[in-house]
């Protein structure tokens, strides 16, 4: 069974009338928020036990400094009060956040990545220097791996980023939460997969909805005419996928913190997210058993 066969047998609540199909297999619904590409609820799936997850709660996104006046109303209008900004300082400069200033909402900067990317560059965290080779056509000679290095770089050197950004997000009693970065594909994807992983949602679920971003993305990609930046060809969804958000990738990371930790409910023990904040997190984002 592949990854978005699952979602939709084992893990998804939605239906036709919140979530589309591609070759029979569910795709998890955007938020049609305008300037946007890929905000979605994550209350769309169920646990291993089939416990439905409250939506609303916990949103997924990326870059908010696309949005205008309607998209940023929108969102308000949608319950959202925590606002959690992945993104570096440069990136924040560059497009700033619409709701960083806004009285409404309570706003977190955490720049996840912080010095991940110079780790890799000297080698730290790779087992090999060459993992961004690019072939002729410009495609990465291994995407899997180029993108499971910068996971797992931010997993173990990010660890006091990732324990603030779930402290927030526990923390945060009153209405909903969106936590983003630039695309909602990396710094984002591996938030959603503690979040998920948090409320029991099974693994092949979590890479299906890691690897949705395409679905979006690709259009994104361009829009944004990132082709002639990339140097590469990409016309469709599979493509994007193959190069961005592969599910190898996700599912490097989450072996590694298997391996390394014992589970991610683990990784956060290790790192010292509190109990009472993973407690927090479950209590806000299951619906009652019944």
């Amino acid at each position: 069974m592949n990854t978005t066969d699952a979602a939709r047998a084992t893990g998804v609540a939605g239906t036709a009338r919140t979530g589309a199909s591609r070759g029979g297999a569910w795709i998890p619904p955007r938020l049609w928020i305008p300037k946007s590409y890929n905000i979605r609820d994550l209350g769309v799936y169920r646990t291993r036990e089939g416990r439905r997850l409250r939506e609303g709660v916990f949103l997924r996104a990326d870059n908010l400094g696309r949005l205008d006046g309607e998209g940023v109303a929108k969102l308000r209008d949608l319950g959202v009060k925590t606002v959690v900004d992945l993104r570096t300082a440069s990136e924040i400069r560059e497009s700033p956040n619409p709701f960083e200033h806004d009285p409404s909402v309570r706003f977190h900067a955490i720049d996840m990545v912080g010095d991940s990317h110079d780790i890799i560059a000297r080698g730290d965290t790779i087992e090999s220097v060459n993992r961004d080779t690019r072939l002729p056509n410009g495609y990465f000679a291994d995407p899997v791996g180029r993108i499971a290095s910068i996971y797992k770089a931010m997993l173990d050197h990010q660890a006091h980023r990732v324990r603030e950004i779930m402290t927030v997000l526990a923390a945060e009693a009153e209405g909903g939460a969106l936590f983003h970065c630039m695309a909602g594909q990396d710094r984002t994807g591996i938030v959603a997969a503690f979040l998920l992983s948090i409320v029991d949602v099974d693994e092949e679920v979590i890479v299906a909805d890691y690897t949705a971003t395409a679905e979006y993305n690709a259009q994104r990609f361009l829009d944004e005419n990132h082709r002639a930046y990339w140097k590469m060809k990409i016309e469709t969804v599979e493509e994007y996928r193959s190069q961005f958000c592969p599910p190898g990738a996700i599912e490097e990371a989450l072996a590694h913190l298997r391996a390394r930790y014992g589970g991610p409910r683990e990784y956060l023990d290790h790192i010292g997210v509190e109990r009472r904040a993973v407690e927090a997190i479950r209590e806000k984002f299951l619906r009652a058993a019944v």
